[in-house]
C-alpha cells in the first residue's frame, strides 16, 4: 500500500507538532521548580565545612543529594535531605566532617516527585589552603 505526499505530510506535521508540546512542557516544568536563591560554604573546624543553601518555588520537590567530587569527573553522593515544604522559600544545611586534601568541589542535585533534576552552581572548598577557591 503506497501513502500519498498529502498523506506522508499530515503524519510529519503530527511528528513534529507532538515533538513541540512534549519539549515544551518539560522545559516549562523544568523551569518551575527549584529556583535557587543562595548556596555557601562555611569552615568549621579542620576538615569540617558546613553547606548552606535556600530554595524557592519547590513545586513537587522531592529531595536534595549532596554530592563530592576531587576531581570533577567521579561524584559520591555524602548526604541527602528531604524536601522541608512545598512550594515556599526553604534553608538547608548539611556539615561534611570528612573532607578531602586539596580541592573538594560541591553540587546539590535536586529531584522532583517525577524524577526531574536540577543542580545547584558548583562551589569548590581548597582544604590545603582552609578556603573558598571560586564558584562555577
Amino acid at each position: 500500500m503506497k501513502q500519498s505526499n498529502s498523506s506522508k505530510k499530515a503524519i510529519a506535521k503530527f511528528v513534529a507538532l507532538s515533538l513541540l508540546i512534549i519539549f515544551s512542557f518539560n522545559t516549562t516544568h523544568a523551569q518551575l521548580s527549584p529556583k535557587w536563591t543562595s548556596f555557601s560554604i562555611k569552615m568549621q573546624n579542620k576538615n569540617i565545612v558546613t553547606l548552606s543553601w535556600s530554595v524557592d518555588q519547590q513545586k513537587d520537590n522531592k529531595d536534595y543529594t549532596i554530592q563530592r567530587s576531587n576531581d570533577l569527573k567521579n561524584w559520591d553522593v555524602i548526604g541527602q535531605i528531604e524536601n522541608k515544604s512545598e512550594g515556599s522559600t526553604a534553608a538547608y544545611s548539611f556539615t561534611d566532617k570528612n573532607l578531602s586534601e586539596g580541592m573538594n568541589y560541591y553540587r546539590i542535585q535536586q529531584r522532583d516527585s517525577k524524577g526531574n533534576i536540577s543542580y545547584s552552581v558548583l562551589k569548590v572548598f581548597d582544604n590545603n589552603s582552609h578556603s573558598l577557591a571560586f564558584e562555577a
